[in-house]
């Protein structure tokens, strides 16, 4: 809890520098916060229940009983936060673009130092690794240190965001950016996870992986679609020249 609220005063304080830049109200800020923070702890629960599901099988009352009493996922808080951006920035009346591009850094940001806090808990560890670090949980017993080394990708995503936002004049995709770079990243170190609360599927892989293909996949179909419209543009500007 401590490693959270200290990611949100980051994220808030990294916030303030830039609202001038995107137009962006101290009060619109603190309604995107209770739209982003609503909807993140409601959907981060539905992906906990969802991710049981192949160690509790499908039943109603155990789905019931984890929606209620379990955890929180984040995949599922990013997919909730998202979708609180978009009707926020709907009711506000703001450019969804500027507002994905605005807050998209602060998810990388938030996530380094949470991830923090899930070692320090001893959640969300890794697999036994003779070099690994001790965990209360485990007496004994060393694992690898997933948290750490995913805060570390985090805190590089977010700094190649920043500086690809400061080198364009336009900050388009940086979501793209990070969907993508995240996606890749926690695939990868889903393999070096040791609990099975993150719910493992048939296939051997985890409702994270799986939702880092699928996140993954869409941004490469929206980038081929968006090729494909430019390049019908550009031959719809050629002839116009001819």
């Amino acid at each position: 809890m401590l490693c959270a609220l200290l990611g949100f005063a980051a994220i808030t304080f990294f916030n303030v520098f830039r609202m001038d830049k995107y137009g962006i109200s101290f009060f619109q800020m603190i309604i995107y916060y209770i739209f982003f923070f609503s909807f993140l702890f409601a959907v981060s629960k539905l992906f906990f229940a969802i991710g049981k599901i192949p160690e509790e099988g499908l039943s109603f009352e155990s789905f019931k009983e984890n929606l209620i009493h379990g955890g929180i996922v984040f995949y599922g808080g990013l997919v909730g936060a998202m979708l609180g951006l978009v009707i926020c920035t709907k009711i506000l009346r703001r450019d969804l673009r500027s507002s994905f591009d605005f807050f998209t850094p602060d998810v990388p940001l938030f996530h380094c130092i949470a991830r923090v806090g899930c070692m320090l808990s001893g959640c969300c560890y890794g697999k036994k690794w003779s070099w690994g670090i001790p965990n209360d949980d485990f007496p004994g017993v060393k694992l690898f240190p997933v948290q750490l080394i995913e805060s570390v990708c985090n805190l590089i995503i977010f700094i190649a965001i920043i500086v690809y936002t400061k080198k364009r004049s336009s900050n388009k995709y940086c979501l793209e950016i990070y969907l993508v770079s995240y996606g890749v990243c926690r695939f990868i170190l889903e393999f070096f996870r040791g609990d099975k609360i993150r719910g493992v599927w048939g296939d051997g892989l985890s409702t994270s992986q799986h939702i880092s293909i699928l996140m993954v996949l869409a941004v490469v179909i929206e980038a081929v679609i968006l090729c494909g419209r430019n390049k019908k543009q550009n031959g719809e500007d050629d002839k116009n020249v001819i």
